[in-house]
């Protein structure tokens, strides 16, 4: 696990009020690359899970593929 804050941790703090508008943007960014970090290191483990951990999870290995042949900006 990544040692960076939890994307909705980030989320709570990009939605502060007062904060400084550099620091919004900033907030923003973080938020951002968090996601894309997790989405990334998600799928690539996604990729490498035997069949019995993906019907433990309750998909099969062409949703895994699927999934993990997105790029980290796709939801």
């Amino acid at each position: 696990m990544s040692h960076a804050l939890h994307p909705t941790r980030l989320q709570v703090l990009n939605t502060a009020n007062g904060l400084p508008l550099l620091a919004r943007w900033s907030m923003s960014f973080a938020v951002i690359v968090t996601t894309w970090d997790m989405r990334h290191r998600t799928r690539k483990h996604l990729s490498d899970l035997s069949e019995h951990q993906l019907r433990d999870i309750g998909i099969d290995r062409a949703t895994a593929r699927i999934e993990a042949a997105k790029v980290f900006w796709q939801g």
